[in-house]
């Protein structure tokens, strides 16, 4: 049987799907201690959902739930005094046939995006914390759609992609502000933005290079944003941290003629990026980091099926696979390291959204 993970990115790659051959791999599983890890299934509305995000502090996580009649809604889940989560469905913007939450910042303001009646133009949302009804940063003359996929920790500048003459590009939202647009590797390829980093200055995300999607980081100065190609190897980044390194994964040969999907972080110094190796299957993805360089994301284990993982860059801890509910898990995000030792990870599992704690190795 072939495995896959499937990732979604928008138009610029619409959905990208990788065979899992079966291949012995060096870098096998950590054994999980015992107590590392508890999950915790959140609120939703009775037909599952995802938790996509989560700030630094580990207070809110956006997402989604899908109430009885499959209707997605973007939500944000706060974090109460006793430790539980209580669940909060979004204003919609006028027209709006369902609605996205993909990212959260540490004042608890959601970025996300909809799917109106017409289906374009869809546009970039921000829900302030007072949780009115989202403010829409397209600005009148964008008149394609718009996806977006994060907010910056400590301020709003989100980041996603549109559409321009017909192909997607990485693109930039502020309130008041026009999007725009970031640069591209080649004068008519695509791309997308996937990350930003705390203050909105690195964003990080795929572009068509020679031969396919590449790796890219974006920063910013006061000439305007400047693009840099990650990695020969096709891949895409897909988390950033406060500090400008980046997370996401490569395609590189693992047997035969065979490609594999490796999760990998760049740093924002001169230190050499690090591939992380996999549960003991073929392939793992990572989706997020953390301001201590601890990574979260999916991976596939020795035997089937997609997992969620949380690795360290602790040489003794390494890889760790998170506990599961149903047959499969997704870690899509973490919280950065709470004053008790633990951390906050976000994803699904089984179908539903999850939040798991994750103590110290």
């Amino acid at each position: 049987m072939r495995l896959r993970i499937a990732v979604a990115i928008g138009c610029f790659g619409v959905l990208t799907t990788v065979g899992f051959a079966k291949h012995d791999v060096a870098h096998a599983a950590a054994s999980t201690p015992s107590g590392f890890a508890t999950i915790t299934s959140l609120p939703s509305f009775g037909r599952g959902g995802t938790a996509l995000a989560i700030d630094e502090a580990g207070t809110f996580i956006a997402g989604y739930a899908r109430d009885e009649s499959g209707q997605q809604h973007a939500v944000e889940w706060t974090r109460q005094s006793d430790g539980s989560w209580a669940i909060n469905d979004l204003l919609w913007p006028p027209g709006a046939t369902r609605t996205f939450a993909r990212g959260v910042n540490n004042r608890g303001e959601v970025a996300g995006d909809d799917l109106p009646v017409t289906l374009f133009p869809s546009h970039a949302l921000l829900w302030l914390a007072d949780t009115s009804a989202p403010l829409i940063l397209n600005c009148p003359t964008d008149l394609d759609g718009a996806i977006v996929y994060a907010i910056s920790a400590d301020a709003q500048v989100v980041v996603g992609n549109g559409l321009l003459s017909g192909r997607s590009t990485a693109a930039v939202w502020r309130p008041e502000t026009c999007r725009e647009d970031l640069p591209l590797l080649r004068g008519k390829g695509s791309a997308a933005a996937f990350a930003v980093n705390a203050a909105g200055t690195i964003a990080g995300g795929g572009a068509n290079g020679n031969g396919g999607g590449v790796p890219v980081r974006w920063t910013n100065d006061a000439d305007g944003w400047r693009i840099q190609q990650l990695d020969t190897r096709s891949g895409v980044v897909y988390g950033a941290n406060g500090g400008g390194d980046l997370a996401g994964y490569v395609m590189t040969p693992c047997g035969g003629r065979a490609m594999c999907q490796r999760a990998i972080v760049w740093y924002a110094d001169d230190t050499p990026a690090t591939e992380l190796g996999t549960l003991g299957g073929s392939d793992s993805l990572a989706l997020d980091i953390n301001s201590s360089g601890e990574v979260v994301g999916v991976s596939t284990p020795r035997r089937s099926g997609n997992t969620a993982f949380f690795w360290s860059p602790d040489p003794l801890v390494g890889m760790v696979q998170l506990p599961v509910k149903g047959q499969s898990a997704r870690a899509n995000a973490l919280s950065s390291v709470r004053p008790d030792g633990t951390r906050l990870v976000v994803g699904v599992s089984g179908g539903e959204p999850v939040v798991w704690v994750v103590r110290n190795p």
